[in-house]
């Protein structure tokens, strides 16, 4: 079985890339791998992957994420990284290939789970993922035009009067606009994304059961929509992912490719909908290998912590976070960590 796992990391984003690297390198314990970096030319994550001891590819590519203004150009870089990874694995002919970010501590057991998950006969995996937290917990359900459905509709929010009123001015705007065959202007492009946002932070009339009970619908993130399912021991299909902690068969490896990614939308939504699905081939989350997500806070760095609760509570097996400051034990970190 020949194994490739792919990162990307440039200086900026390497914080916490040793420990990420080493936490794959205890999960493969046993089975030998081929870790393939692509990186910048700054020479700060070469060093790091160096000090592991893993067997590395390293490909350092010409791009400068420090000098990025805007997101798409930012998405852009990524996927060139991302890119020339898969493209190396192809390279290296891999059986699996498992794309582990920069800023993921993988469980022990991740690499022999997720390998489990696309061995299962019936149904047929080509990609398993290990959820992590981002906000929410990442996985769930999603549509084509949809790419992640909402976790609540309009509908079953609690949206104040004024906001509502606002809204409907500026999607009247928005209908003259279409009727007239205009262009919107960028002004009213701009107010509407900025009452969309608002109206996300605006509470469900109820919680998922609740709103479930009075109309079913596809829900986008973990926890709304597999509500009370996502335990301990749960195999969940699922409509999307990202490449934090997700392993690709030889066959979604042939066809993981940024050709015509303008950066608009995320680059590993843009695998799933334009790359995965129409191959037809089918994304699983398997629940009981979580991974730890680093991200940098208001006072350092922080990793959120996935942990199930005890077997003697009412809510025995479901998944939750603990968030707690995160230090990079190693002097070959590009940032200090608090």
């Amino acid at each position: 079985m020949n194994v490739a796992v792919v990162t990307a990391a440039t200086k900026r984003f390497s914080y916490a890339l040793y420990g990420s690297i080493m936490s794959v390198k205890r999960a493969m314990a046993g089975v030998p791998y081929t870790h393939i970096l692509a990186t910048d030319k700054s020479g700060v994550s070469e060093k790091i992957i160096k000090s592991t001891g893993v067997n590395a590819v390293v490909l350092e590519l010409d791009v400068d994420d420090d000098a990025l203004k805007y997101k798409e150009d930012s998405q852009i870089v990524i996927a060139r990284l991302q890119q020339a990874c898969l493209d190396q694995a192809v390279a290296l002919d891999a059986d699996l290939c498992w794309s582990v970010e920069s800023d993921m501590l993988v469980h022990q057991d991740s690499f022999r789970s997720l390998r489990w998950t696309l061995d299962c006969p019936t149904p047929t995996y080509d990609i398993a993922v290990s959820t992590y937290w981002n906000g929410s917990f990442l996985c769930g359900r999603g549509t084509e035009k949809k790419q992640i459905c909402e976790d609540y509709t309009e509908e079953e929010r609690e949206i104040p009067e004024d906001l509502k009123k606002k809204l409907e001015e500026k999607r009247k705007e928005w209908a003259t606009c279409v009727e007239k065959k205009e262009k919107p202007s960028e002004d009213l492009l701009k107010e509407l994304k900025g009452l969309d946002e608002k109206i996300k932070e605006c509470p469900p009339k109820g919680n998922v059961f609740a709103l479930n009970a009075t109309k079913w619908r596809k829900r986008g993130w973990l926890d709304q929509a597999y509500p009370g399912a996502a335990v301990y021991g749960a195999v969940l299909p699922t409509d999307w992912c990202g490449m934090g902690c997700t392993l690709l068969s030889k066959k979604a490896l042939a066809v993981s490719s940024f050709d015509g990614y303008d950066g608009k939308g995320t680059q590993d939504l843009y695998l799933v909908w334009n790359r995965w699905s129409p191959a037809g081939l089918k994304i699983a989350c398997n629940i009981s290998v979580p991974a730890s997500h680093v991200k940098k806070g208001e006072d350092g760095y922080v990793v959120h912590q996935p942990y199930f609760s005890p077997q003697d509570e009412e809510t025995s097996g479901h998944i939750r976070v603990y968030p707690r400051k995160y230090c990079e034990l190693t002097t070959y970190s590009s940032h200090s960590a608090p």
